[in-house]
C-alpha cells in the first residue's frame, strides 16, 4: 500500500515585494519528501492554517482552494490506482503529474511540449531541437496522434513512410529511439503500463 500524506502551507518566512507570502505544497511519498510552490501568494491574515486553505474573505480564495483541493484529488486517484495494480508511487512520479498534469494529456505532440516547457533546463540545446524536430516530421504523418493510436502497426506505417521521403536507416533510427524516450516517460506518469512498441525492431 502507498503512504501518501499532503500538507498545504504558507511559507512566513519567504515574501515578495508586495509582502505577502506563497503558499506551498509538502508532500511526502512513501517516505520520500519534497516541497512545491503553488505559485500564489496571499497575505498572513488570509490563510486559515487549520483547514490548509485561503479564507473566502480573501478576493482570489475559489481560485487558490481550487488549485488546493485539484492536488489533492490527483495524488487521491494515483494513490488508488497504484494500490489497484500493486505498484509503488515515486515522488519522481509525483512531480511530474503535479507540476504538468501529464495524466490528462491524450496526444504526443501536447505531452512532448509540456516536457519540453516543464523540463527543458535539464536537457542539452541540441536534444531540445531533436526532439521538436522530430514532434514536426511526425505530426506531418498524423497530426493528432494519441498515445492508444501508438501500436506496432503505427510504427510499421510509420517506417514505411520514412522510407518514402527519403530518410537512410540512422536517421529511422534516431526517429525510433525518440519515440521510444516519451514512451518511457508516458510510462512513468502512468500513461502506458507497459511499452506499446515491446518487440518491434529496427
Amino acid at each position: 500500500m502507498n503512504r501518501v500524506h499532503l500538507k498545504f502551507v504558507l511559507r512566513t518566512d519567504r515574501t515578495n515585494a508586495e509582502g505577502t507570502y506563497p503558499v506551498y505544497l509538502y508532500a511526502s511519498i512513501n517516505s520520500e519528501r519534497k516541497s512545491f510552490t503553488l505559485k500564489r501568494y496571499i497575505p498572513l491574515n488570509a490563510w486559515n492554517e487549520k483547514r490548509q486553505e485561503v479564507r473566502i474573505s480573501y478576493k482570489d480564495w475559489n481560485l487558490i482552494n481550487d488549485d488546493i483541493s485539484r492536488f489533492s484529488t490527483k495524488a487521491e486517484k494515483m494513490r488508488i490506482a497504484a494500490d489497484k495494480d500493486e505498484e509503488m508511487i515515486s515522488i519522481h512520479q509525483f512531480e511530474r503529474i503535479f507540476r504538468g498534469g501529464a495524466k490528462d494529456v491524450i496526444d504526443i505532440f501536447t505531452y512532448i511540449e509540456e516536457d519540453i516547457r516543464q523540463f527543458g533546463n535539464t536537457f542539452a540545446y541540441p536534444t531540445i531541437k531533436m526532439y521538436e524536430s522530430q514532434s514536426r516530421k511526425l505530426k506531418k504523418f498524423s497530426n493528432k496522434l494519441k498515445f492508444t493510436e501508438i501500436t506496432p502497426l503505427f510504427w510499421k506505417q510509420y517506417d514505411s513512410y520514412l522510407i518514402s521521403i527519403v530518410n537512410n536507416d540512422n536517421t529511422r533510427w534516431k526517429t525510433y529511439r525518440t519515440i521510444k524516450t516519451f514512451i518511457n516517460k508516458a510510462i512513468e506518469d502512468g500513461i502506458f503500463k507497459t511499452d506499446p512498441l515491446r518487440g518491434v525492431k529496427v
